[in-house]
């Protein structure tokens, strides 16, 4: 993955409403942010601030994979966690 490439648990500025982000998960064109309420926002419009340090991304899949009743973001972490441990 190239280093300028935003993925969970990098940090990103929201240029549109300058606010910063702990990025949830990417799809697509998509980025989902962590926090209430959940906010999903054009990739494009975010620009990445810090990339996650190693073991970060793993950690905040595995904490966000606790997120119950039908949260977007719990429901992505469990598929992507499921997806790893298939890749074992």
């Amino acid at each position: 993955m190239p280093a300028e490439q935003i993925d969970t648990a990098d940090h990103v500025k929201h240029v549109l409403s300058g606010e910063f982000w702990l990025v949830a998960y990417v799809e697509g064109d998509r980025l989902c942010a962590c926090g209430w309420p959940c906010t999903v926002a054009n990739l494009a419009d975010c620009k990445l601030i810090q990339k996650a340090a190693p073991g970060e991304k793993e950690a905040l899949l595995r904490s966000m994979a606790e997120i119950k009743d039908g949260d977007i973001r719990g429901v992505y972490a469990r598929r992507k966690i499921a997806e790893m441990e298939g890749g074992k």
